[in-house]
């Protein structure tokens, strides 16, 4: 039997050019010293005969989500649902996030609006965004990026205060009234604190979440917005705070 010691991050069409450059290393520096072997694959790794038996997590990162749609539907959508379904690990951020859940409400009534059913359904509601507002993302810059504070929940029951890199990720409505759905952090300074990150049993496996990027540190990428000087002062004042976040994260997949 294999072990499953690969931590896979998706690369094919619609991931963005910051997630394939930043990711890997993120998940490396987390988990090489662990055993693990983080590597990166397109639509054909699901094709590879042994890949869900080697695989200990499937990470799908930020990006546009409609690329997915179109790359991953059908036979892949349900092999990540049965890799999941029998113990597998699925780590969704921003796109990610929105792909693996029911039903996707983006920048309704925007330019870029996007609507419409998703196959994953991890989640089995609907992630809305941009969670700031219809209008607040653009694909081509990071206007709409931001410094956000999160209320995460501790195992103690105590709320703790992190702050993470944020650019036209979802909220999950009403997250907590489905069963087998956790939410471990919400935004708090949105009206109403919607879950921001959130944890979904399925079958034996977990699917993990997130409208924000922790797994962004921008040290050495550019922010493409006039707000950047703010968004690097006021990020760096919280440079330990998203790499916290990732931890909490690995932990609830027992790594």
């Amino acid at each position: 039997m294999l072990a499953q010691t690969e931590i896979v991050i998706y690369s094919g069409p619609g991931v963005a050019e910051r997630s394939i450059r930043e990711v890997p290393d993120t998940f490396e520096s987390l988990l090489d010293a662990k055993g693990y072997h983080v590597s990166t694959g397109g639509s054909s790794y699901f094709q590879e005969p042994d890949w869900m038996k080697k695989t200990k997590i499937l990470i799908m990162p930020g990006g546009a989500d409609l690329p997915y749609v179109h790359s991953l539907s059908g036979e892949p959508s349900r092999q990540i649902v049965d890799f999941v379904e029998n113990g597998g690990y699925y780590l969704g951020f921003c796109a990610g996030a929105y792909f693996a859940s029911s039903y996707v409400e983006f920048d309704k009534g925007g330019q870029l609006e996007v609507l419409g059913d998703r196959e994953l359904k991890f989640f089995p509601g609907t992630a809305c965004g941009p969670a700031y507002g219809v209008g607040t993302f653009d694909y081509k810059t990071d206007e709409g990026a931001r410094v956000v504070p999160l209320e995460w929940s501790t195992a103690d029951g105590a709320v703790e205060t992190l702050h993470t890199y944020y650019n036209g990720g979802c909220y999950f409505v009403d997250a907590e009234k489905y069963p087998g759905v956790t939410v471990l952090a919400r935004y708090a300074d949105i009206p109403g604190k919607p879950a921001a990150i959130i944890e979904c049993q399925v079958g034996s496996g977990k699917a993990i979440l997130s409208g924000v990027h922790p797994e962004f540190s921008l040290v050495s990428l550019p922010v493409n917005s006039s707000h950047e000087t703010e968004i690097r002062e006021f990020l760096s004042a919280h440079t330990d705070e998203p790499g916290l976040i990732m931890s909490y994260i690995l932990e609830r997949l027992a790594l």
